[in-house]
């Protein structure tokens, strides 16, 4: 029965070469003669049960020596019953009108009338949790037995929402298809209904950002929508959509806006325009990194952009992909492999469904970093404020600043080399340790002025190599054009990043330089 086992009284006949019959099963018949048999179900079985077949036939031949089996297969009926009452309001005793009553985990459910009365019929018989809801009241579940051939009468007391509100908006409505005059849309539900069920959505649709008027209303079950058709949308125009939620106190502020423009055929955007990069440095791990901006293409194609793609290269490479970017953002920070002193080069595409843009305008970006004495640094032979003092540099003194040695709490100290009345000086800080150690002049190339200084270095971070090169610029610094951060630390510098020169070479701006030397 059901697919197991089951022994009890059961008739049945053999007709055949001879005839046969039994009333229980299991029933074994032996030294039976040769020949065809066929079986026939009289009566009894399983309780609550029919006959569903027999395998793996109702006739068999039996040759010498066989054994023939015969299964009579039953499966239980099932038993039905109904459930019927009335959904009431708690606090007043009135019925209500439109309370769905359903059981979980089931296809089965009834709305109440315009008496508030439901009946929900052809229930098998067992143990169910039923779920009643109805706007503007707490959801109540239940658990209830139905047996067979009965119509258990059940009512239900809900109990009004004492404090809702309007819902808040859809989220993340966008077009997800654009074509010949077709646009279709979709979003998210509200994060609150706010405590009444979400009734429906409204459509606001319109040919300017701003200008839209009611245009569809469609059931909360929907949370997207389509717009086919030559006579809803007309090829070449562009059309603004936003959309609200409704519940039983009001509608929701709008969602975020849409547009789309649905053409005969969609082509490849244009490419994004106004690429901008600044250089950032991070304190937390003493990693530079890139930041890119950029606008949007200036047209779509006709197909709602899908992301933006970054491409880098170095100098005298080749680019290759380094990211992507929703289309919502229009900016992208980046970190990998960038060192200071290096030169890199940098542009974006745009994507739609039919595919990738021309590259936007390209990007390059250069490092170099200055310091400059604030105010006196007295520097000395050794760590320590102790040490002997060699010389204090007054305020004014420029030199190059890069990455020194990584220190015992893993954050680096910073290497100067100064120039001071035709001498260098060259040393560390870290932390409250301020000390420069005096070393004879190796140049080949020596400092002139403060307004003709700006040293090309590299530095690879995060790696134990450390690499300054000092010469002096084919170029004349741009006073005008720099960015100046100011550095407080017991050393008493600032550094000047040089922001452009006159080959307009874009150069790093750093925030956020190093966690012990805050702005």
């Amino acid at each position: 029965m059901n697919g197991s086992s089951w022994s009890g009284s059961l008739s049945f006949s053999l007709s055949g070469s001879t005839s046969l019959s039994g009333n229980i099963v299991p029933y074994n018949f032996y030294n039976v003669p040769v020949g065809t048999y066929t079986i026939t179900y009289i009566s009894g079985g399983p309780p609550n049960a029919t006959l569903q077949s027999i395998t793996p036939s109702k006739t068999q031949t039996l040759s010498k020596g066989e054994i023939k089996i015969f299964t009579l297969n039953f499966v239980t009926q099932t038993q039905y019953g109904s459930m019927a009452g009335y959904v009431y309001n708690s606090s007043n005793n009135t019925k209500i009108q439109g309370a769905k009553v359903s059981l979980i985990n089931t296809s089965l459910y009834a709305y109440t009338d315009s008496n508030g009365n439901y009946t929900i019929n052809n229930i098998p018989a067992g143990t169910y949790t039923v779920k009643v809801e109805a706007q503007g009241y707490e959801t109540k579940t239940e658990s209830v037995t139905i047996n067979s051939n009965q119509t258990l009468p059940k009512s239900f007391y809900l109990t009004p929402r004492s404090s809702a509100t309007k819902p808040s908006p859809p989220r993340n409505l966008r077009v997800t298809s654009v074509g010949d005059s077709v646009v279709n849309l979709a979003w998210d539900p509200p994060s609150s209904d706010g405590g009444s069920q979400i009734i429906s959505y409204k459509i606001y649709r319109g040919t300017c950002s701003g200008c839209e008027k009611e245009y569809k209303t469609i059931p909360s079950s929907y949370t997207t929508f389509q717009n086919i058709g030559s006579s809803y949308v007309v090829n070449g125009t562009t059309y603004y959509y936003y959309v609200t939620a409704i519940n039983s106190v009001g509608e929701s502020s709008p969602s975020n806006e849409v547009y789309a423009t649905p053409r005969s055929s969609a082509t490849k955007p244009s490419p994004p325009r106004n690429l901008n990069i600044i250089g950032v440095f991070s304190k937390e791990t003493w990693k530079a990194g890139v930041y890119l901006t950029w606008e949007p293409p200036s047209s779509d194609g006709g197909s709602s952009i899908t992301e933006y793609r970054m491409y880098r290269r170095n100098e005298g490479g080749s680019y290759y992909s380094i990211g992507r970017r929703e289309a919502q953002y229009t900016h992208f920070r980046y970190w990998d492999n960038i060192s200071l002193g290096g030169s890199y080069y940098f542009k974006i595409t745009a994507v739609n469904s039919v595919g990738e843009s021309d590259p936007s305008n390209e990007k390059y970006i250069y490092v170099n970093v200055n310091a400059k004495t604030e105010s006196n640094v007295r520097v000395r032979t050794a760590p320590g404020l102790s040490s002997q003092e060699i010389i204090t540099l007054p305020p004014g003194v420029y030199g190059v600043a890069s990455r020194g040695p990584i220190y015992s709490d893993n954050y680096h100290w910073l290497y100067i080399k100064w120039n001071y009345n035709g001498k260098y000086y060259e040393g560390w800080s870290a932390g409250e340790l301020c000390w420069f150690q005096t070393s004879p002049s190796n140049l080949t190339n020596s400092i002139n002025s403060s307004k003709n200084l700006l040293y090309k270095y590299t530095t690879k971070l995060k790696t134990d190599e450390i690499k300054t090169i000092i010469g002096k610029p084919s170029k004349t610094l741009n006073l005008t054009e720099k960015l100046t951060i100011i550095i407080k630390n017991p050393c008493s510098f600032k550094f000047e990043i040089c922001n452009l020169l006159c080959t307009n070479i874009y150069y790093y701006s750093f925030e956020n330089f190093h966690k012990y030397y805050p702005r």
